[in-house]
């Protein structure tokens, strides 16, 4: 791409001709890496803002020396990369999960035996949990495969990429698939390997590895051979009695002071973007909520704002109650913006980036962000998107602030995501030199929560599988949700209770509901949920293709959405 004369209208056309002209002339992937999407580039294109020349790339680019990093992998690496490499020669479809802890050297592993299938004329493909890993992950493989690599991620937005709070690896909207199960069965059609890696694989994936259904290796120390960091639960209700009303603990707020002064790094992990959860009138109860959707107004002090964060409709930050007409309006749960902003005050030195989907709007300022906290930052204040992958070596300490926020919410996999978080969260601390982390909580005894204090998955595997097989829960069972939206209630409960009792006379079926969903209504549609469970995958799937799609083919006043394995 190189810059034209034309001026182009629209933020982000102008961020792109921007991008470009800085550069002089820029390769088409890079302009894709730095979020922005091919309608973007093909609008600036057709106006003449930009011209594109088409250049063959040179042999040697493709020829050209591996540069892996120059460093003598551990004993586990080494077997790690033997296990792949064995498969690989099999020439047959193999799948190998690698469990291994954070900073334990995944990301070479990844790297070396890759290496080894390129030099042999072999290919790879690369899936990155969140966009915001994509920069920091394309470098270091950039930097071994030079331009053999090729980044490519959804076109969209921002906002729309990271308000997706969910796992991942599964895509939500229609088509409704696994990127794992695609990647699965593209290597079965190739003969190819999959490999899964991670420090808090899904309990799905380890309970079938430890079951010998594929391999598994595991990578118990650091690459670095640093310590994990030593890890303390706050219990924040005792905090609340000792008198601290603050969002900090006496704990976190002495240690974020202390590594200020040291001159080093902290993370501080929110769960919630915004400064509030909501606002409440102490006078009678009423909490502001979005006229579409059934979910609370988030506060957004900075825009004056209350936003919902599923349809975005926005309110100004009420003075008065809308209701009673009382003053006594108050905000509770922190979100990061609220988290920066006492953060401010405390430390009116501190350079503070806050990143999450209100920041990085703007194309590529992800990355943008994440490299000014490398540079100058003293917190770097984030939602999930700061909890994996991401390799600061001069982060010494990281908060959880309010570690239970997700915990009790009506989702079997509720723990697992919590204990997920926190330990990748808890892993970006002490990298390259000893670290702590703090994980405030009024739930200190749950095990989602004292196994990642513990950085001990096995055991929290171990807890959360029994629990899932006495309750009749995936692995132990197939499941589907059946998902029935529409705009009037009252018909998306009688179809969805149609349905169900169509379900029930399947005596091999387990069929629970219907209830609405936990955000019962969405954009004014409402929505019921059915669970169906299954020992027999087929089955499942044939019942609701035989039972329930000739009648929702006949119902217009609702639409069904299916779910396999959600």
């Amino acid at each position: 791409l190189v810059p034209g004369e034309i001026p182009i209208a629209g933020k982000k056309a102008e961020a792109l001709v921007a991008f470009v002209r800085e550069r002089g002339e820029a390769p088409r992937a890079d302009a894709v890496l730095a979020g922005f999407s091919d309608a973007i580039v093909r609008r600036c294109l057709a106006a003449g803002a930009l011209g594109e020349v088409l250049r063959a790339r040179e042999a040697a680019a493709r020829t050209a020396r591996i540069a892996l990093p120059a460093l003598t992998p551990t004993a586990e690496q080494s077997a790690a990369i033997a296990a792949i490499d064995a498969l690989v020669a099999a020439r047959a479809f193999g799948q190998l999960l690698i469990h291994g802890i954070t900073g334990s050297g995944k990301t070479y592993v990844y790297l070396a035996a890759i290496a080894r299938i390129v030099e042999t004329g072999g290919r790879a493909i690369v899936l990155v949990p969140e966009i915001s890993l994509t920069p920091q992950t394309a470098r270091r493989f950039e930097d071994v495969f030079g331009e053999r690599v090729a980044v490519l991620h959804s076109g969209l937005s921002e906002r729309e990429r990271f308000d997706a709070w969910s796992a991942a690896y599964k895509q939500d909207t229609v088509p409704r698939y696994s990127a794992v199960e695609v990647a699965r069965e593209r290597m079965r059609l190739a003969g190819g390997v999959v490999v899964l890696g991670s420090a808090t694989p899904a309990l799905e994936d380890y309970a079938r590895a430890r079951a010998g259904r594929f391999g598994l290796v595991q990578l118990r120390e650091r690459a670095t051979a640093q310590a994990l960091p030593v890890t303390h639960i706050v219990d924040m209700s005792k905090e609340f009695e000792a008198g601290n009303r603050r969002m900090f603990s006496t704990p976190l707020l002495a240690a974020m002071g202390a590594r200020l002064e040291r001159g080093e790094k902290t993370v501080l992990f929110v769960n919630r973007r915004g400064s509030a959860r909501f606002v409440l009138c102490r006078e009678c109860g009423f909490v502001p909520s979005c006229a579409r959707c059934s979910s609370g107004l988030v506060v957004h002090r900075a825009e004056g704002l209350l936003r919902c964060h599923y349809c975005d409709a926005q309110a100004p930050i009420p003075e008065r109650c809308t209701t009673c007409g009382s003053a006594t309006i108050k905000e509770f749960g922190a979100g990061t913006q609220r988290v920066a902003s006492e953060l401010e005050t405390l430390f009116p030195q501190a350079r503070i980036v806050r990143m999450d989907s209100d920041t990085t709007t703007r194309v590529g300022e992800h990355a943008r962000l994440l490299d000014r906290f490398v540079a100058e930052g003293d917190f770097l204040v984030g939602t999930q998107m700061v909890a994996k992958g991401l390799d600061f070596p001069q982060v010494t300490l990281v908060g959880a602030v309010a570690a239970d926020l997700d915990l009790h919410v009506a989702d079997f996999r509720a723990a697992e995501r919590t204990f997920g978080l926190l330990t990748q969260v808890c892993g970006r601390s002490g990298r390259a030199r000893a670290g702590e982390a703090f994980i405030q909580t009024y739930s200190p005894q749950h095990p989602a929560i004292r196994f990642a204090a513990a950085h001990d998955y096995a055991g929290f595997a171990e807890e959360e599988l029994a629990d899932r097989k006495a309750l009749r829960w995936p692995p132990y069972v197939r499941l589907a949700y059946l998902g029935v939206i529409g705009r009037e209630r009252e018909h998306v409960e009688a179809a969805a209770q149609t349905y169900a009792t169509r379900l029930a006379d399947d005596a091999d079926l387990e069929v629970l509901g219907p209830a609405p969903y936990p955000i019962a209504k969405l954009n004014n549609d409402w929505r019921y949920r059915i669970a169906i469970k299954s020992r027999d995958a087929a089955h499942l799937r044939a019942a609701i293709r035989d039972a329930i799609l000739p009648l929702a083919r006949a119902e217009s006043a609702t639409r069904l959405a299916v779910n396999i394995d959600p």
